[in-house]
């Protein structure tokens, strides 16, 4: 009777334990969930930063070639003789 005993009380100890487990589990999950999101967010705000900062740079290339660009192919009023006079020399 005390060895059936004992086996009762063991086995209810380690279910007790993995209770506890499976309670702390998603706890501590969040927990260092949250502090790894925390910490990748110092990255990747300056991630975003300089993406920002590449993308205005970019835009303002394209925008400054657009600019620079030929108007059209054919003859017509809204090019001025320069622009003609590129167009007719440019290699077909």
């Amino acid at each position: 009777m005390k060895d059936s005993k004992k086996l009762f009380k063991s086995l209810g100890f380690i279910g007790l334990g993995f209770c506890a487990a499976c309670c702390l589990l998603p706890i501590v999950a969040v927990m260092f969930g949250v502090g790894t999101l925390t910490f990748l967010t110092g990255f990747l705000e300056w991630a975003g930063i300089m993406s920002i900062i590449g993308a205005v740079i970019f835009f303002a290339i394209y925008l400054a070639r657009s600019r620079k660009a030929l108007s059209c192919d054919v003859d017509c009023g809204c090019r001025d003789d320069d622009q003609k006079k590129a167009i007719d020399r440019r290699p077909i």
